[in-house]
């Protein structure tokens, strides 16, 4: 995990994500899997991409170099690193975090998100 985000970010340390963010963006995607009512059965296959944040200071006048990463869940509930990538992020760009499903954990979420209301 760490050579693979070594060899995408070189030397560069800022708007660079790194093996810690990835294994803190798995916790919290199973966390949020198992709040929203995703059965672990349907949890494998979801995916989980992180996006870096670009720079904050509006002096900034030209795109940064910064880092996406995408992380999938095994059957056997391992998070495995998919992607990891170089993008070009603009001052003022917010970082991103965005969750794949399968659409039997559509309808989980979906179930958990009704189960206290009467139809």
């Amino acid at each position: 995990l760490t050579a693979a985000f070594a060899a995408v970010n070189g030397r560069a340390s800022s708007f660079t994500l790194d093996a810690t963010d990835a294994i803190a963006a798995a916790r919290d995607a199973e966390r949020r899997l198992a709040a929203d009512g995703v059965t672990i059965a349907n949890r494998a296959g979801a995916s989980v991409t992180v996006r870096a944040a670009g720079p904050a200071a509006k002096a900034y006048k030209y795109a940064a170099k910064g880092t996406q990463f995408t992380m999938r869940r095994t059957a056997k509930g391992d998070w495995q690193l998919v992607q990891v990538v170089t993008i070009e992020l603009r001052p003022g760009q917010p970082g991103s975090t965005r969750y794949g499903i399968s659409a039997a954990a559509a309808e989980d979420i979906t179930r958990h998100a009704l189960e206290d209301y009467d139809l």
